[in-house]
């Protein structure tokens, strides 16, 4: 059986592996919560929080988020791998964001803008 790669990873696994990616030094006078919501299989919520210069992320919606991002799976496994384009994925409706803000200071957290 061959090794498991990047880009076989789920929603689930790269959400809950952001705080790993996250550059040192990245997370100075960050504190947000973000709530995601993915729908199909194996999909699931996750929360993700920044705050006092740490990342934490975990299954299941936690505190009062800042921003909610909701998408198919294969949409958000796609935009995450850089195989479908983020903006028309949103533009769209494809991905759904409830504060654009500060979903682009998350993004350059993980420096995808």
């Amino acid at each position: 059986m061959s090794e498991k790669t990047w880009s076989d990873e789920t929603a689930r696994e790269i959400l809950l592996s952001i705080p790993h990616r996250i550059p040192k030094g990245m997370l100075k006078n960050v504190s947000s919560i973000f709530h995601f919501k993915i729908n199909g299989t194996p999909g699931g919520n996750f929360t993700l929080i920044a705050k006092d210069e740490e990342a934490t992320a975990q299954e299941g919606l936690t505190g009062e988020p800042n921003c909610i991002i909701t998408a198919e799976e294969q949409i958000f496994v796609e935009v995450y791998r850089q195989e479908a384009n983020a903006v028309l994925a949103i533009m769209t409706g494809k991905i759904k964001i409830s504060n654009k803000a500060e979903a682009i200071k998350m993004a350059q957290l993980f420096g995808w803008v």
